[in-house]
């Protein structure tokens, strides 16, 4: 990215004006002095403040050739074909990703490098108020990584509650306080920092001893947490994911150790998956104190590490050995002990013991849409977030394990656009190695054309060999929007009988389907119980 030079911004262009970033961003520069023009598609509540403060705002897209300006901010929400046309047709106008801008602002703020009306400005702006909270004893864990985020920050929460402390929770789910659950907004993980503060306001009110939050690369990289720094930061792996955005796994494991460099206390501790090789090898560096949890015995005297041994699987839940003694939890997939672990390793330095965490987990009710059990017999039916390859590929594994004699996995599944279209090929693969029906069908199309989705992967399916019998079914008529979603799951109960698992995958708890700009109300959960009411 290059630097923005911030004095020399005479005139800017804001594409999506009224978006979160965007609008905050403009309000900077605005109080800079800096001419403001913006578009978005309607008026609302932030467009008519920036109006009132100087912006001149047109409510309509934008049309190719801009008028001429220093600058043009988008945000990477915009549809593609929008952002390439605007590049294309303004060649000698530099453009800027908000969030890029974003990360540099915070940077230079932190840094000390701003002006004092920059420093006014950027106050003012009200773009970053985590730096003004307050914060008491309250500990704070940031758990990151590309899969088993939203479980570890679960996981740490129902051992808080077990073990008698107060845990609030921003997660991909929602936010909870004291038993009770905030909605934070459609595909959020780690909200706005606007979002943030009166969270954690009513989390300082209800007196939370613990917080712990879900941290996103994107969120750690634009400056969502900025001004929080964590007792506590916790990975789980990072894979291939989000290099739409980031571009490269490089770039994507630096914006995830942000949480590392820019927001762990001094005296804080990191917890690190020694079974990731890559990231553990990357995050090792930079760590002055770290916890290391593994799911493979090692011989070694001198290996440190938290690990396990003896791992067992079954419909019903999943046991490992710790020290000698068994441990049971009632989730599954073998892969999630090592979301045990890392919740169990998060804990240990704030006073409660690795065997006390087990415990605890005895009774975890599991996360909503994370391998969620609908339906036991005649055959099993799952639903699962997993919308990465890694992901897909520890859903498929652990939904292989548990099928019962000549047992046919059935998976639906799709690929979100807006997303790494580079896995798209792989979670083909993985859907013919290991699923004896691949039902293809819309993850959040977005603006892309969702038969051209579905052609990557199944390229990717084509080019898996493997032996015995295998199907693909593909529903691609997004004219028909939530229906192709939902015919799809109607395919996949029609065709499973006794012994089957139907694996469907990709939205998990998320309450919503896009089309092009249209979030239509959407449950996996929901639509498959009453699909398989009728099916009964």
């Amino acid at each position: 990215m290059k630097n923005v030079p911030l004095a020399k911004q005479r005139k800017i262009i804001c594409l999506g004006i009224g978006g979160e970033s965007l609008y905050y961003v403009a309000l900077f520069f605005l109080k800079l002095g800096t001419h403001i023009v913006g578009y978005d598609i309607t008026k609302s509540e932030k467009t008519s403040v920036l109006e009132k403060n100087g912006a001149a705002i047109y409510y309509q897209n934008p049309e190719g050739k801009l008028e001429p300006c220093d600058l043009i901010f988008y945000s990477d929400s915009l549809p593609d074909y929008v952002i390439n046309k605007i590049k294309s047709s303004n060649p000698s106008t530099p453009l800027q990703e908000v969030g890029e801008f974003v990360h540099f602002l915070v940077s230079q703020y932190t840094k000390g490098k701003l002006t004092n009306s920059q420093q006014h400005a950027f106050r003012e702006s009200g773009i970053a108020p985590l730096y003004d909270i307050k914060l008491g004893n309250e500990k704070l864990i940031g758990v990151t990584g590309t899969d088993g985020k939203t479980t570890v920050v679960s996981m740490i929460c129902h051992i808080l509650s077990k073990t008698g402390t107060t845990p609030g929770v921003i997660s991909t789910v929602g936010a909870q306080i004291n038993n009770q659950f905030l909605d934070t907004g459609l595909h959020t993980t780690t909200p706005s920092q606007q979002q943030i503060l009166p969270l954690l306001q009513t989390m300082q009110k209800n007196k939370c001893s613990h917080i712990v939050i879900e941290c996103t690369s994107q969120g750690l990289f634009m400056g969502r947490l900025a001004g929080l720094h964590f007792d506590v930061a916790v990975f789980t792996n990072i894979t291939n994911e989000h290099l739409g955005y980031h571009k490269t796994w490089k770039r994507y494991a630096q914006a995830k150790s942000l949480l590392i460099t820019d927001h762990l206390k001094p005296d804080g501790n990191t917890v690190l998956n020694l079974d990731d090789k890559k990231s553990y090898t990357l995050l090792k560096k930079l760590a002055t104190d770290s916890i290391d949890y593994s799911c493979n015995p090692t011989k070694n005297p001198k290996d440190a590490a938290i690990r396990v041994k003896d791992i067992n699987e079954s419909a019903t839940g999943i046991t490992f050995e710790y020290h000698s003694t068994h441990y049971s939890i009632p989730v599954l997939g073998k892969y999630n002990v090592s979301n045990v672990l890392a919740a169990a390793c998060a804990l240990q330095p704030l006073g409660i013991g690795i065997t006390q965490s087990f415990t605890a987990l005895a009774d975890f009710p599991g996360v909503e849409g994370r391998m969620q059990v609908i339906q036991s017999s005649p055959f099993i039916v799952i639903i699962d977030f997993a919308h990465t390859p890694n992901g897909l590929f520890s859903a498929l594994t652990a939904s292989r394990r548990i099928l019962q004699k000549n047992g046919r996995l059935v998976v639906v599944f799709g690929c979100a656009a807006k997303r790494d279209a580079t896995k798209r090929i792989s979670m083909g693969k993985y859907a013919k190695k290991f699923a004896d029906i691949t039902i293809l069908t819309a993850e959040d199309s977005r603006s892309e054309n969702l038969a051209a989705i579905n052609d990557q992967i199944e390229e990717g399916w084509h080019s898996e060999v493997t032996q015995g019998p295998r199907q693909l079914i593909r529903f691609d008529d997004d004219k028909k929007n939530v229906k192709v979603r939902r015919d799809a799951i109607k395919k996949a109960l029609e065709f499973a009988t006794k012994g089957d698992v139907v694996l469907i995958t990709g939205k998990g708890h998320e309450k919503s389907l896009c089309f092009g700009t249209t979030e239509y109300p959407w449950s996996d959960i929901d639509e498959t119980k009453k699909l398989l009411v009728t099916h009964i």
